[in-house]
């Protein structure tokens, strides 16, 4: 997990180091050619450093071991599941990189599908919301590289559709929270949200004194707020944030603390509220 927080800061050795080392911890405890979750985690971070630094057929070898072992672990749902898609979606953006559209589409295409039947079957998240968008938006790319005029405008109305049901649930949501007294609590939540990730990211020890009073608004907050998701959420976000400023290995702990900045996101963009990292 340290070597997500490395990625993000942009400190691309650091992360290879930890990456490294990570795997060879988990070969060591389930064996070289395991097939295990892990593992695969390992790989795709792996993956999606080689792809930052453009050492694309590095990355490709990468996304593809972790997708080797992802379809074997979620075999008990014909590898439908997010894990397996988000890769697909990796690889299909590797091939488009290196101008192999068919390919680039293929990936695309199994990505699609999966998230479809996902869509059907398990409650429509945010993650999964932005998932499917962002699919649809890469497949244009590819049919825009082949000149498929015709797919792009079928891509394009997949896409409006997904938004206007998308929309239509979110302001139902948003109406009910407003009728709720809710407001208040999205508005701490996201200044709440917005000094952790600073704790996070910043790269040197920073005061932590304005987190710990906001957190102590919204923990105020959340107590005479009535029940609901966006207070649910609330709550989860303070207690991990808490939890990774009493914590004596700060390093250890920041990837569980960015983890709960993009949970809470995640829950107000659900309930409509514009939430954007820079």
């Amino acid at each position: 997990q340290l070597a997500r927080v490395s990625i993000r800061r942009g400190e691309f050795d650091k992360a290879e180091k930890c990456l490294t080392q990570a795997l060879e911890l988990y070969e060591e405890l389930y064996g070289e050619n395991a097939v295990h979750i892990n593992i695969a985690a390992v790989k795709f971070q792996q993956g999606v450093l080689a792809f930052q630094k453009e050492y694309l057929d590095q990355a490709f070898i990468l996304f593809s071991e972790c997708l080797k072992i992802r379809q074997s672990v979620y075999a008990y749902c014909q590898g439908n599941h997010l894990e397996v898609s988000t890769v697909l979606h990796e690889l299909g953006c590797v091939e488009l990189a290196q101008k192999r559209d068919e390919k680039a589409c293929e990936f695309l295409s199994a990505e699609r599908d999966i998230l479809d039947q996902l869509s059907e079957t398990t409650d429509q998240g945010e993650r999964m919301y932005q998932a499917r968008l962002t699919n649809l938006t890469w497949l244009r790319k590819c049919a825009k590289e082949r000149g498929d005029e015709d797919g792009m405008k079928l891509l394009l109305a997949a896409r409006l559709e997904i938004k206007h049901k998308h929309k239509k649930t979110s302001q139902s949501l948003s109406s009910f929270d407003s009728n709720s007294g809710h407001k208040s609590l999205q508005r701490l939540a996201l200044h709440s949200r917005l000094l952790a990730r600073e704790f996070a990211l910043s790269t040197v020890p920073s005061d932590t004194q304005s987190l710990r009073e906001s957190l102590s608004a919204l923990e105020h907050e959340i107590q005479i707020s009535p029940p609901g998701t966006m207070r649910d959420a609330a709550s989860v976000f303070s207690s991990s944030v808490r939890k990774g400023l009493a914590s004596a290995d700060r390093i250890r702990i920041l990837p569980d603390v960015l983890d709960a900045c993009d949970n809470l996101r995640d829950v107000l963009r659900e309930h409509g509220v514009k939430v954007s990292d820079s």
